[in-house]
């Protein structure tokens, strides 16, 4: 696949953007970040990709432009994509009811269940709680999750109030599996990864064990430092994967921001229609000055 790729001297970028390294670096300290990738993007081509730090602390391996990373709640919007390529297909409605498409759902609240909506579980506008309401531990299968439905209290009118739920953008894959009869990864690589070139993108904990320069997870200690978080640990993102379990590089990320700042095309290839991409980047509704992000996913 052909993406334009202009390759720059650090010289070169330097001059162009010349607080951005300082930047990075100041980010990276702040966080206690080991490694990172940045891709910067230009005229709709790359015009840089730059690796920082390291990958593998304890064998002192670098990041380099393979490294693969979890991209965290990023993957909530290639559920997003998924569901957006089969409302092109006239395969599901946003504005459709959950239950037109998961008869056997339930909810605390029989009216909502009957109404809450795709558009509403994908912009956390379904009344559903946030995050940090729902059980610590995570269900170990999807139906798990679904099944922890039946027993969250609805917390705000739906379409009202911004709560950001993970397990609802779980809630809308898994109506992207009842309709395809595809799990949500087999999809997600066939529709997504595939058009899109992203041929090293994985899901969860395995992919990053299985993958041979991949961001070892750490977490910062006061008096310890950067201390390893085992792969096991990170099992949840099984799961919860449409919320928070794709493994990428950062070539691969820079060709998806390409796809999302087009029209729905890469390279000529059209993934999704341009009306359902702008449909996709249409504001829903304002997040209020209360919230703040949950660090779970």
């Amino acid at each position: 696949m052909a993406v334009a790729v202009v390759t720059m001297s650090h010289s070169l970028w330097a001059a162009e953007l010349p607080d951005a390294d300082a930047l990075m670096l100041r980010l990276m300290a702040m966080g206690n970040v080991p490694g990172a990738a940045l891709a910067l993007i230009k005229d709709a081509n790359i015009v840089l990709v730059q690796e920082y730090g390291f990958r593998d602390l304890a064998a002192a391996a670098p990041v380099t432009t393979s490294t693969l990373f979890n991209i965290g709640s990023i993957s909530k919007s290639f559920t997003a994509l998924g569901l957006a390529q089969l409302v092109d297909r006239q395969r599901v409605e946003l504005d459709a009811p959950v239950i037109r498409y998961i008869p056997d759902l339930r909810l605390s609240d029989r009216q909502v269940a009957k109404t809450v909506t795709l558009r509403q579980l994908l912009s956390h506008t379904s009344g559903l709680p946030s995050d940090e309401q729902w059980p610590a531990q995570v269900p170990p299968t999807r139906e798990g999750i679904v099944g922890e439905f039946a027993t969250m209290p609805i917390t705000a009118q739906p379409g009202t109030r911004f709560q950001y739920c993970s397990r609802c953008i779980v809630l809308a894959a898994y109506v992207l599996e009842r309709i395809t009869g595809q799990s949500w990864e087999a999809y997600t690589k066939g529709h997504i990864f595939e058009p899109l070139g992203m041929t090293t993108a994985s899901f969860g904990p395995l992919g990053l064990e299985q993958a041979p320069d991949r961001a070892q997870p750490y977490r910062h200690d006061a008096v310890l430092d950067e201390v390893t978080v085992p792969l096991g640990r990170l099992q949840y993102l099984n799961s919860l994967a449409p919320a928070g379990g794709i493994d990428a590089n950062v070539d691969e990320m820079a060709r998806y921001a390409l796809l999302q700042l087009d029209d729905g095309t890469l390279s000529g290839r059209r993934v999704v229609s341009s009306e359902t991409m702008a449909e996709l980047h249409r504001p829903e509704i304002v997040v209020g000055a209360d919230w703040t992000p949950s660090a779970r996913v």
